[in-house]
């Protein structure tokens, strides 16, 4: 019942009088289990968090650094990543530049 997932109870209860001890323990068992809440986290540690961030800080800076270079204004780093067609230019711009 815990960790980064969803959990399914299933509680089968019986109508005859025989099982009433069985249906009512069950019945209990199952409302505690509902009343179990998890609080979800993204399984990420601080090294890979960091990383990400410095790969996304490069990236901007690729992209300022074409846009610099190419004469490219009205575009910010957000219209970039955003948007297919700019990206697409600016790896384009950039594959050029490293031909050079």
């Amino acid at each position: 019942l815990g960790g980064n997932s969803k959990t399914l109870m299933l509680a089968c209860a019986s109508p005859a009088a025989f099982n009433y001890e069985e249906t009512l323990n069950t019945l209990r068992y199952a409302d505690r289990a509902r009343q179990i809440q998890n609080k979800a986290v993204v399984n990420r540690d601080a090294v890979s968090e960091q990383i990400h961030k410095l790969k996304m800080s490069i990236k901007r800076l690729q992209i300022e650094l074409v846009m610099e270079h190419f004469n490219v204004t009205g575009l910010t780093f957000s219209d970039v990543m955003e948007n297919p067609e700019y990206k697409a230019y600016i790896d384009e711009k950039m594959e050029e530049k490293v031909d050079v």
